[in-house]
């Protein structure tokens, strides 16, 4: 039987995530660690562009999410069948209900699914630095914005303008 090639992450997690308002950990996750050290010390400059570069980033994440979906489509595939497809890579006997035709349609899918991850991966690290804010001041930022409630409602504000 073929081996089907495994992910970076779950495809099902990654659209679930892209997908969500007011979270992009699951590309950050993606992104290799940076160095610690002095807590960014947040301005309303720092705000306006952590709120500028967020907004970048779901917009990049929902078109990354439509091209995932469209590249597992085109293959014949739903996105259920994709991800029950992913999971069978733990199962041998769920793996051995997988037909020859759909562990090939899988195997393009996968390349072309890991691909647009890798070039989503790249425009999240490029909108960030576009803001003059480095990945690990955004991370500290966003961590930040998820631990304080008022933090969070004033992103939320700046997003809306």
């Amino acid at each position: 039987m073929l081996k089907i090639k495994r992910l970076t992450g779950s495809f099902f997690a990654v659209l679930l995530g892209f997908g969500a308002v007011g979270t992009i950990e699951p590309a950050i996750a993606q992104m290799p660690p940076t160095e610690q050290s002095e807590p960014v010390n947040l301005t309303n400059e720092h705000l306006d562009r952590f709120a500028n570069a967020f907004q970048a980033i779901r917009t990049i994440q929902q078109e990354s999410q439509e091209e995932m979906i469209a590249a597992v489509e085109a293959e014949g595939l739903t996105i259920d069948e994709f991800n029950t497809i992913a999971q069978s890579q733990d199962s041998p006997a769920a793996a051995e209900q997988v037909s020859p035709d759909q562990i090939e349609q899988f195997a393009t899918a996968a390349e072309q699914v890991a691909a647009i991850q890798t070039q989503a991966q790249d425009e999240i690290r490029s909108a960030i630095q576009a803001e003059n804010l480095t990945l690990q001041e955004f991370e500290q930022i966003l961590i930040r914005v998820q631990q304080d409630p008022s933090l969070q409602a004033e992103i939320n504000q700046r997003l809306q303008r």
